[in-house]
């Protein structure tokens, strides 16, 4: 054995001294049985992006390469087709137990001292240690749960009115049937353009008082009908646009060594790429990471916390930034040790940082 190596055998030794009151490990590192102690982990952050899409279709109507010729149109939808618009973005953090960094506390085998007491929150991660009796509240910052895909408005089915056929034209044929005039897509077209000019000279004649008739409080609602069915049959040849909103929700849990990584989150419908930035560069300077001897092995009194990162995320769609937003993301942060016995300590439950020490 070479001399580095003794002295590193000699210091774990004499970290487990006679006056050991405990001892932490890192969970799969640890020696003692596992039925002696407590196991828990320190959170790491979830970032979640939820984006919020208005999408409007295009439909053509039926009749649209009518526009020009019966109703003079111009601005009339020539091909279906459908265009996404990003109107807002939100990123933000959840929490949840990092299964990269949990630990094991167990009394020393030469301690009559049992070990402080700990207090966990549900998911196992430390909130504090060394008080009795303690009423808190878990502050912990939930992941949201919900899915990747949010409607906020339903599809709506888009359809277009018929048009009435052309009336029989009073022969019968050799089975004394009713013999139909076979009607076709001008017919059609025309009879549609026809029913447009009657609904505007209908609307003429109520607003001008042409008939002479007084309708009263019905007036604004006849004219209203009449404006709804000259849009239904408008369509027809300009078509129809729908607009619907609805939220994406990209989710990613970064990894330590994605600190200063770019990373693509997903697609949008219409095959944009959506891709997340982090950018933790020098944000925690006078923090040195423990060697990974100090990480593995068992620690004498000592507590594993953590010292979070703030982290500058973009979120970009095709190289267009869409959110620029500072955010603590503890998986960036340094492992750090502070030894306690005989002290009580709390802890930030969504970033695994010692906030007090005290006796």
């Amino acid at each position: 054995i070479n001399m580095k190596k003794l002295v590193l055998i000699f210091c774990v030794l004499f970290s487990l001294n006679l006056d050991a009151q405990y001892v932490t490990s890192l969970a799969k590192n640890a020696a003692t049985p596992q039925d002696g102690g407590v196991t828990y982990f320190l959170p790491r952050n979830v970032v979640e992006v939820e984006v919020t899409i208005e999408e409007t279709c295009y439909y053509m109507g039926p009749y649209s390469e009518y526009a020009s010729s019966l109703l003079g149109l111009t601005n009339y939808i020539r091909e279906n087709k459908t265009e996404l618009n990003i109107v807002g973005v939100n990123v933000d953090t959840g929490v949840e137990a990092d299964p990269n960094a949990v630990y094991f506390i167990a009394q020393d085998e030469k301690s009559k001292d049992p070990v402080p007491n700990i207090i966990m929150n549900e998911n196992g991660i430390i909130i504090a240690l060394g008080f009795d009796n303690m009423a808190y509240k878990d502050l912990t910052k939930p992941c949201r749960l919900y899915a990747n895909d949010m409607m906020a408005a339903y599809e709506e089915e888009v359809s277009f009115i018929d048009v009435v056929e052309m009336p029989d034209n009073g022969e019968d044929d050799e089975e004394g049937s009713a013999n139909k005039k076979r009607i076709t897509k001008d017919d059609r077209a025309n009879l549609a353009a026809e029913q447009i000019r009657k609904f505007r000279n209908a609307k003429y004649e109520i607003a001008s008082g042409f008939q002479e008739v007084a309708y009263g409080d019905a007036t604004r609602v006849m004219l209203e009908r009449l404006d709804n069915m000259e849009y239904e049959y408008l369509c027809l040849f300009k078509g129809k646009t729908v607009k619907r909103t609805y939220n994406k929700v990209f989710r990613i849990t970064p990894e330590s060594n994605q600190s200063n990584a770019t990373v693509t989150l997903g697609k949008l419908a219409g095959g944009e790429t959506i891709k997340i930035q982090f950018d933790s560069k020098n944000t925690t300077p006078n923090v040195f990471p423990l060697g990974d001897d100090i990480k593995k092995s068992a620690q004498a009194n000592k507590i594993f916390y953590r010292v979070p990162a703030s982290t500058n995320v973009k979120v970009s769609c095709d190289n267009k930034i869409l959110a620029d937003k500072q955010l603590i993301i503890s998986q960036f942060g340094e492992i750090q040790l502070v030894t306690i016995k005989g002290n009580k300590a709390l802890f930030n439950p969504n970033t695994g940082e010692l906030i007090s020490l005290e006796r």
